[in-house]
């Protein structure tokens, strides 16, 4: 299922973000191939790993499971040694580059602890300080496998110091809303909707309605946005540059599958266009979206594209990986007047 998210993906003009997992895996190679052969036979051995596939140096350093593979094809035991030495200079290569504080002082002295472990572990802390500086505006899909990935990625995006409103100056100046079910891990969040009371609407229609009504009811709360008289909820001026730039909404639709698998797919695409183009017009919300592969497996590659489609970016699990979307957005009021 991965591999078919990869192939949409692909075909809706989404590329990968640059990863600072893949620059280390790579730059780790390099410096432990050189150090046990030296640079010129670094480049043959290189270049001959990457025949095995037909790819570039690039795509083979940045890709560990095809460099295993074809490490292994050369010698087994050859391999066991190199990687160990790979193994060690990722440890560096993470310490120097301040990544990874998923990894512990045990992850470093265990030896059972992997390559493709330590890869993992730096992939957790990436995505996570990319949602928690996710700037408002923003629209992300987070498609896991693993409820623990889920659980990472949702805290970061919903954490403040307090776990409730942040505050500046006696206003409120950032705001967390959660859209999900009564057994949700975070109920800690002050604002939260939830889908056994969505589930209680009389006509389809309301859902559309109950979700719009609480999302407006959360930017209404916002400090930073004054209204001009006669025109509605429409951004006129802010007080402060400095305090505007982290006034947002954030809200998180945990397992948004359930609208797929409570038959309210129609209304709830509705929903996500309209999200699209509200961020789109400056509206100070970022929005993460979580689905579960396997509730969206059975889902046509039709309904699958048109889920994508309204995100900015896409998270996949395995290999932790941010795809962004390469259509041009509108500049809006607010990106229009920050960027350099």
């Amino acid at each position: 299922m991965n591999s078919h998210c990869l192939t949409l993906l692909d075909k809706l003009g989404y590329i990968p973000v640059s990863s600072k997992a893949e620059h280390i895996i790579s730059e780790s190679i390099k410096k432990s191939l050189e150090s046990l052969f030296g640079h010129a036979a670094t480049v043959v051995l290189l270049h001959h790993l990457a025949s095995f596939y037909g790819l570039s140096e690039k795509e083979l350093t940045t890709n560990y499971d095809i460099f295993e593979k074809s490490l292994s094809k050369i010698s087994a035991y050859g391999a066991k040694i190199i990687l160990k030495d790979i193994r060690k200079e990722m440890l560096i290569e993470t310490i120097k580059s301040s990544t990874g504080s998923e990894i512990t002082e045990q992850d470093i002295l265990n030896p059972d602890i992997g390559i493709r472990e330590i890869i993992n572990k730096i992939g957790y802390d990436e995505i996570a300080k990319f949602v928690h500086a996710m700037p408002p505006g923003e629209h992300i899909n987070l498609v896991y496998k693993n409820e623990d990935t889920k659980d990472k990625v949702l805290s970061s995006f919903l954490s403040s110091e307090s776990y409730h409103d942040e505050i500046v100056n006696n206003r409120i100046t950032s705001i967390r809303g959660l859209i999900t079910t009564k057994l949700t891990k975070f109920n800690y969040i002050k604002d939260i909707l939830y889908y056994e009371d969505l589930s209680l609407a009389v006509e389809k229609s309301e859902i559309i309605n109950k979700l719009w009504d609480w999302m407006i009811r959360l930017r209404s709360k916002n400090y930073s946005t004054i209204f001009k008289e006669g025109r509605d909820k429409e951004i006129v001026r802010y007080e402060d540059k400095d305090i505007m730039a982290s006034s947002c909404v954030r809200v998180a639709i945990e397992d948004a599958a359930w609208f797929l698998l409570n038959n309210f797919t129609f209304e709830f695409l509705s929903f996500e266009k309209i999200i699209k183009k509200y961020l789109d017009e400056d509206k100070h919300i970022s929005v993460l979206c979580t689905y579960k592969i396997s509730d969206i497996s059975g889902s046509s590659d039709d309904m699958l594209m048109k889920i994508i489609e309204t995100h900015h970016y896409v998270i996949l699990e395995n290999p932790l990986m941010i795809y962004k979307s390469t259509k041009p957005r509108p500049l809006c009021n607010y990106h229009s007047r920050h960027v350099n």
